[in-house]
């Protein structure tokens, strides 16, 4: 970890993703990739958050934010990855990571950044129900983070 001008990084590919869960403060972290010509920020879930929506709610402002900040140089390209633990509680009460993603979108200074992450948050939990329905006695054990 690298603090710099009170951002701290996190060199990607160097330590592992469950580590750089582990050791992420309440705000959002940019990791450097690919020679540093991609950003991720990755918010942790500080408050141990078991629902989606209250999730989403408590970081709602702070990715808005971060986002208006960063599209004052340039237009961005982003998505929402959302990573969570699932226990299979019907039979061998398995631990199991699993991670929902958003396709990327395009924004630039004058983007309605609520509209826009509010639909993101909105298929987040729509795949998050469909594997629920569908997987076969899977349910949400906790959520790790976001980024």
């Amino acid at each position: 970890m690298i603090n710099t001008n009170n951002n701290l990084f996190i060199q990607r590919n160097i330590i592992s993703k469950r580590t750089r869960m582990n050791v992420i403060g309440s705000e959002l972290i940019q990791l450097n990739r690919f020679k540093k010509c991609s950003k991720t920020f990755v918010l942790k879930n500080d408050y141990n958050f078991i629902d989606f929506n209250q999730f989403f709610d408590n970081s709602f402002e702070m990715i808005v934010c971060k986002l208006k900040k960063m599209t004052q140089q340039t237009s961005i390209k982003f998505n929402l990855y959302l990573d969570c633990v699932y226990v299979h509680i019907v039979l061998t009460q398995e631990h199991r990571d699993i991670s929902f993603k958003t396709e990327n979108v395009l924004a630039y200074t004058n983007s309605n950044f609520e509209n826009l992450l509010k639909k993101m948050f909105d298929k987040i939990n729509k795949e998050e129900s469909n594997f629920v329905t569908k997987g076969g006695g899977w349910s949400l054990y906790s959520i790790r983070g976001c980024a």
